[in-house]
């Protein structure tokens, strides 16, 4: 699953840094970064956190977790 490469395109197309992101979901910078760059990160992640880094992403966690979201060659 490319989780963390739907997650760091839709933050891109949103116009949202990984700082702002981290800030408005109340985690470190640190953690937010390993959503990103680690393929899998996110899914040991807790259900209410995935669900809020989604919601903040404006993406539906059942698509993502059943991965229906693809990435073409611009990104999401």
């Amino acid at each position: 699953m490319e989780g963390h490469r739907i997650i760091k395109a839709m933050r891109l197309y949103l116009g949202m840094s990984q700082r702002e992101a981290a800030e408005k979901l109340g985690i470190y910078l640190s953690v937010y970064q390993k959503y990103e760059n680690i393929p899998g990160y996110v899914m040991h992640a807790s259900f209410s956190r995935v669900c809020r880094i989604m919601e903040l992403l404006h993406l539906n966690p059942n698509k993502f977790f059943m991965g229906q979201y693809e990435l073409n060659e611009i990104g999401y």
